[in-house]
């Protein structure tokens, strides 16, 4: 059993993330003189213990601020979490009611890979992620196997 696995039936027990950085085949095939173009991905480690939210898009959920005057007869009235549609929701300000986010959060957000991780070879590279409520950046890139230290 390898580390940070489970001995039921080794799935990850620790959140985590892999960027795969791999050759852009098909811009390769396009543009056969030009200068070598890469693709990015990210494979979660495990799915569950990832923890982003999403705005709802449920028209239930339309219903606008629990601090608005418009709403005080409501029963979710000056509540920050709230359950609509057998969903619990936290309000944020900017993003209305929000609901878990479904999937890995970290993946979706491969387009937005930090400066640091362009530039890198092929490969796989053990990455952090943090987040400023909206945007992920992704942190402390090392290869597989090597410690975060090195």
């Amino acid at each position: 059993m390898g580390e940070g696995l489970s001995a039921e039936n080794d799935a990850p027990t620790q959140r985590g993330h892999t960027l795969i950085v791999e050759p852009d085949t098909r811009y390769a095939e396009r543009f056969p003189h030009a200068d070598p173009s890469f693709v990015y991905s990210i494979l979660c480690h495990n799915q569950a213990l990832c923890d982003g939210w999403q705005t709802c898009g449920h028209e239930a959920c339309r219903v606008g601020s629990p601090w608005g005057d418009e709403n005080e007869a409501e029963p979710w009235y000056e509540e920050e979490e709230w359950e609509f549609h057998g969903i619990l929701h936290t309000f944020r300000f900017g993003y209305d009611w929000t609901v878990p986010f479904d999937g890995c959060v970290v993946a979706e957000q491969v387009d937005a890979i930090s400066d640091a991780a362009h530039g890198l070879p092929v490969g796989e590279y053990l990455v952090d992620d943090e987040w400023d409520d909206e945007f992920c950046t992704l942190t402390r890139i090392t290869p597989p196997g090597a410690s975060a230290d090195e």
